[in-house]
């Protein structure tokens, strides 16, 4: 066998490996010694095969070793007890194996992305084609491509589902139908996980006697028990309650419809949605409640003692205008009093402000044509001063100074 090994040393077409099946056969691993390296390997194949499977699928009728001659087909072409005639077999193999066998480049596409890409190929020959397997590959689109194999994204689907509104609690779930549905599912993904749907409520599934159940994990599951079908149309599935907040990106997976049939029926996948945080006016320490600890939170922000998450920042901004000031602690204030105010801009009158230094003191006065309930005044100093309220002890101050 070294003799063969050595003949067709250089030929790259030529593979010699030695396999030990060693579990029940007579001819152990410690008889078989090192007779792999004289074929010019490191190392043996042994096979760990308990049922003598490949040894069977090789060996000629005698317990001895056998050997086997299998083409580029992975075909066996010759087996046997002896390797006197193994050069023969093997040059026979050869002369079959034609052009892949020549030592000539094999000419062809080698793009794995193009129509005609060829495996075979190790030499572009300039043939490739994109465009005449491009198509619908989906057999449940509308406009499924038997021809296809490159899909184009072009699909057209009998349904489709889409996300709708979202608000603080509810996810619209919205359906275009061709055909009549008898039963869905779907699970809504968020990443990060921040959400945690709750229950299913309303819309074109209950209005058909849909019995809809979720779980925790985003499944959505709705059918009927009495056979009522939500007819082809448009608009909305269901309300998907949930807990939590966002910045969160919600998809749909796993969807499937079916028709009364229990037949699948395609279902275009709809993009992924930004479940932006939303707003609970007021509530800064969101405990879904609007207090006192709310105003002190909020204030504790607009004088920098602590920083608001994105979720504090919309909840506390009162006024919508991007910041924190004392306008919407003004506004939380009215809303825990229940005072029903217009917040529309007072252009009536102006108020007026002097200052006078009275000793060491700068004292501010504030006239003013209407009442107001708060002030706040950013001083820009390398110094840290006191200030103090006079003549209203009734409203409370708070500062702070930051460098």
């Amino acid at each position: 066998m070294a003799n063969i090994e050595n003949e067709f040393l250089d030929n790259p077409n030529v593979l010699i490996f030695t396999n030990l099946d060693d579990i029940g056969q007579p001819y152990s691993c410690n008889q078989w010694g090192n007779r792999h390296t004289q074929f010019g390997s490191d190392s043996a194949i042994i096979t760990n095969d308990s049922g003598s499977t490949i040894w069977n699928w090789f060996r000629t009728g005698a317990y001895v070793p056998s050997y086997a001659w299998i083409d580029h087909n992975m075909t066996v072409h010759y087996k046997s007890n002896y390797v006197n005639q193994g050069s023969y077999r093997i040059n026979q193999m050869l002369d079959n194996c034609g052009s892949l066998c020549s030592g000539d480049p094999v000419l062809g596409c080698t793009d794995v992305q193009a129509c005609n890409y060829n495996q075979s190929a190790d030499e572009d020959d300039g043939s490739c084609d994109y465009e005449s397997c491009l198509g619908c590959t989906d057999s449940l689109a509308n406009n499924y491509n038997s021809d296809a194999s490159i899909d184009d994204g072009s699909c057209i689907y009998p349904i489709n589902i889409s996300f709708g509104s979202i608000n603080s609690s509810t996810i619209e779930i919205n359906l275009d139908n061709e055909y009549a549905i008898q039963g869905f599912q779907f699970t809504v993904t968020d990443n990060p996980d921040q959400i945690t749907i709750t229950e299913a409520s309303g819309g074109r599934a209950e209005d058909s006697n849909f019995e809809v159940t979720t779980s925790s994990l985003g499944i959505v599951i709705g059918f009927s028990f009495t056979g009522d079908l939500i007819e082809p149309g448009s608009g909305l599935l269901t309300n998907l309650s949930y807990e939590g907040v966002g910045p969160t990106d919600i998809c749909f997976q796993d969807i499937v419809f079916s028709d009364s049939e229990a037949n699948s029926i395609g279902v275009g996948l709809a993009d992924c949605l930004l479940l932006d945080i939303l707003a609970n006016p007021g509530d800064t320490n969101l405990d879904d409640l609007v207090n006192v600890q709310d105003i002190v939170i909020l204030i504790n922000f607009i004088l920098g003692f602590n920083e608001p998450n994105t979720q504090q920042l919309l909840n506390g901004d009162m006024d919508e205008n991007g910041f924190l000031n004392i306008l919407d602690v003004i506004r939380v204030v009215n809303q825990i009093l229940g005072t029903a105010i217009s917040y529309e801009n007072i252009d009536n009158g102006n108020g007026v402000i002097g200052y006078e230094y009275i000793d060491d003191d700068l004292v501010l006065t504030i006239s003013s044509e209407n009442d107001f309930s708060g002030i706040q005044i950013v001083i820009n100093s390398h110094y840290n001063y006191d200030v103090d309220l006079k003549d209203n002890s009734h409203i409370t101050i708070r500062q702070n100074y930051i460098d």
